[in-house]
């Protein structure tokens, strides 16, 4: 049995250049904005909350980060 191997949650940060530079390697220009949402999980239950069971959701220090921007349309390239 392998031991437990854990990563390091980037800084919002280093998120944030790593998603622009990323973005910026693929598609040769900047994007138009950087956006995160931070972890979460539910330790107790699934869907019980609404059905009155217990839930207890903590943060995680982990995120997901998206870099966007607008497409040109069909006929602008």
């Amino acid at each position: 049995m392998t031991e437990p191997h854990f990563i390091t949650a980037w800084t919002p940060a280093e998120g944030i250049r790593r998603v622009t530079d990323g973005f910026q390697r693929l598609f040769g220009e900047p994007p138009a904005g950087v956006w995160m949402s931070p972890g979460r999980v539910n330790l107790i239950g699934e869907h019980t909350d609404y059905n009155g069971g217990l839930s207890l959701p903590v943060a995680l220090p982990q995120a997901t980060f998206l870099a966007a921007r607008v497409a040109p349309a069909p006929g602008d390239v």
